[in-house]
């Protein structure tokens, strides 16, 4: 096999370190997107010139490291020393995609960025969605949640549509590097593309009529909780929100139903209390992390049972957790169908795409994200909002605990907002949409083909004998 010249092993770790730090300052809360279009750069130029699949793979493990200790610091506070087996976990897909792309150094260029980038998505993908350990955060793609022209193409392509074409743009890039000018130029014009067709993608928003109240509160004990939501039903709200877990109830029955559907007559709104059951009616012996939702009247119109559960907190290797509902719903009302999503849910593309094909038309969701965790985490779990409002055209009001609780448009603009760490009551005027995107009609397949071109290309690699010799 044909390899570039090799570098000093310093080289090409302070390289990856490098990619690691611009990976970190592109993805939020630093937000500097343009870094996005050169932060794999130098790993990609490092890998190229590794001299073996080893030394490949033990720099995309440095970059990913770099990473991780940068913008995920703050899982120590709840880990403590474990976080660091974390930080490694997700470490291994750029060490993984690293080994990869160093063993296809004699493939042609252009065809190898295209490779690379479906490669990335797919072991993205992967990580982010699809196994036990799902974490959606830290992609290239979500880079561009301030950004509003490349955001708007999420209509059509996605989060993981955006991270295609960063990779892409990137392996581009290296194979200019190596002399491909052709390479460097539809670099250039994609880069170009993106920004100014992101424009003409940028919907219009007509005026809303649904008047929706967040509560921002964390000390659910104090009784304040109550005192907000009364200041919140003085200004006639069609909706309520309080933050995930707001109460805690043994069980879902009479006793505990109707003091809720009591407080949704008096305040004469649609109540969504967030709540943690005791005893699930799904596995006794399990808590639920719920929704519960009211009609004016204190109609008790059913639940949202979170979807996706925190991995070591809700859910365990070995059974225990929080229980899972298998059922998704809507909630019909007279101001339209609403889908409710639970903290954690917000992060990932299937449930909004689920509850939007149900016949959701705005998205309510609490959200629980405690101060003790530091405001870096509540700014990137915040980030994922813009997303999944422009893949799903909808509207979204999000109650947190201690912020940011913020009203989203179709556009991905945050309209209305609270500050972290302060207490108070969101307003915000929404509307109902019906529209479906390309999105979620055919966009969504494009992660799930890359996760299938993944694995075809690292057989092709590893099993028809292009990478034999380099991983000795």
């Amino acid at each position: 096999m044909i390899r570039s010249s090799q570098m000093s092993a310093l080289t090409g770790f302070a390289a990856a370190v490098c990619t690691g730090v611009l990976l970190h300052l592109a993805l939020p809360p630093r937000s500097i997107s343009i870094l996005i279009w050169i932060a794999l750069l130098p790993l990609l130029w490092a890998a190229q010139r590794a001299g073996s699949a080893r030394t490949a793979f033990y720099l995309g493990l440095t970059a990913g490291l770099v990473l991780c200790v940068l913008s995920l610091f703050w899982l120590t506070r709840l880990f403590g020393p474990a976080a660091v087996s974390l930080w490694v976990l997700l470490a291994l897909w750029p060490a993984l995609f690293a080994l990869w792309y160093f063993s296809t150094a004699s493939w042609p260029r252009l065809p190898r960025a295209v490779a690379a980038a479906a490669v990335w998505v797919g072991l993205e993908f992967f990580r982010s969605e699809l196994w036990w350990f799902e974490f959606t955060w830290l992609t290239p793609g979500s880079a561009f949640h301030s950004t509003p022209a490349v955001l708007q193409w999420a209509s059509i392509i996605g989060v993981y549509g955006l991270s295609f074409i960063v990779v892409l743009v990137n392996g581009l890039l290296a194979a200019a590097l190596g002399g491909s000018w052709a390479a460097g130029l539809a670099a250039l014009i994609m880069a170009i593309a993106l920004y100014a067709g992101g424009r003409t993608l940028t919907p219009e928003v007509a005026p809303g009529d649904i008047r929706v109240a967040a509560v921002q509160h964390e000390d659910y004990a104090s009784g304040r909780l109550y005192q907000l939501s009364e200041q919140a039903a003085a200004e006639r709200r069609d909706f309520l929100i309080w933050p995930e877990g707001a109460m805690s109830i043994p069980a879902l029955d009479t006793a505990a139903l109707d003091p809720l559907a009591g407080l949704a007559r008096r305040w004469n709104t649609h109540l969504i209390a967030g709540a943690i059951v005791g005893s699930s009616p799904m596995a006794r012996q399990n808590p639920e992390d719920c929704a519960l939702v009211f009609d004016p009247e204190g109609k008790y119109l059913g639940r949202h049972t979170k979807v996706h559960l925190v991995p070591l907190m809700e859910k365990t290797f070995f059974g225990g957790g929080f229980a899972r509902r298998p059922a998704r719903e809507v909630f019909p009302t007279t101001h339209g169908v609403a889908g409710v999503q639970i903290c954690f849910d917000e992060n990932f593309t299937d449930l909004s795409r689920r509850l939007t094909g149900l016949g959701a038309e705005f998205f309510l969701v609490p959200s629980y994200d405690p101060a003790e965790w530091g405001n870096v985490e509540r700014l990137q779990h915040a980030a994922l909002l813009s997303f999944r409002a422009v893949e799903s055209r909808r509207w979204i009001v999000r109650a947190s605990s201690s912020g940011p609780s913020e009203a989203i448009d179709p556009a991905g603009r945050r309209v209305a907002s609270l500050a972290l760490n302060k207490e108070g009551v969101l307003t915000a005027t929404i509307a109902a949409r019906k529209d479906r995107t390309i999105y979620h009609r055919f966009g969504w397949v494009l992660p799930y083909l890359c996760v299938a071109v993944t694995v075809a290309l690292f057989g092709a690699v590893f099993y028809l004998g292009e990478a034999k010799g380099y991983l000795a």
